[in-house]
């Protein structure tokens, strides 16, 4: 004798095969080869993570700019000139901030890996 099902009402899901061939991946990652497992866990448990972190702009801008006085120094060494200490200290500056924007970021993933276990 058979247990009596206890999901009763189905959903139906039409995609395209490319969407299809990415559910499949996904679902190999994961380790579940039962589609409707993989779909009922992933609607159920799963979330959608929108990024809109302002402090990647800052990372980025300061990565930029960290790079491009790197190279101006580079540069002038190499011609013979030399580093002034004031732009070595803006260097510093800048590496310091970047790193405490970088660390920043990495706290809110953090965070959001933390909430998703609550």
């Amino acid at each position: 004798m058979t247990e009596k099902r206890n999901r009763v009402t189905q959903i139906s899901l039409r995609v395209t095969d490319e969407e299809l061939s990415i559910i499949e991946e996904k679902m190999a990652q994961a380790g579940i080869s039962n589609r409707e497992h993989y779909l009922r866990l992933i609607s159920t448990q799963g979330y959608i993570l929108t990024f809109q972190l302002p402090e990647m702009k800052e990372v980025s801008f300061l990565l930029r700019n960290a790079t491009n006085n790197i190279n101006q120094i580079a540069r002038r060494v190499n011609q013979g000139g030399y580093v002034y200490e004031s732009e070595l200290k803006q260097i510093q500056a800048n590496q310091e901030k970047l790193w405490d924007t970088f660390c920043a970021i990495l706290e809110e993933m953090k965070q959001l890996k933390l909430d998703r276990r609550n």
